[in-house]
């Protein structure tokens, strides 16, 4: 986890067994969330885009402030 001016970021990279080596990306910025996840998968990243709206649901009504999650091609 880094830490700059009070905002907070954390890298992780899943194992390839595990949607593929899929990468995520979460910052924390002025208190709301960003999300990142990058994949080599076309596969993976279409199953990403698919649920990204329930997700952010789902952070949503846990009270988290969700100001992007975004799913890209590495």
């Amino acid at each position: 986890m880094t830490k700059v001016d009070g905002d907070k970021e954390i890298d992780m990279q899943l194992h390839e067994e595990v949607f593929k080596g899929l990468k995520l990306r979460v910052a924390v910025v002025k208190g709301k969330v960003a999300a990142t996840l990058s994949t080599q998968s076309a596969e993976v990243r279409d199953l990403f885009q698919a649920q990204k709206h329930e997700l952010h649901k789902a952070l949503t009504e846990k009270g988290i402030d969700v100001s992007s999650i975004d799913v890209t091609m590495a």
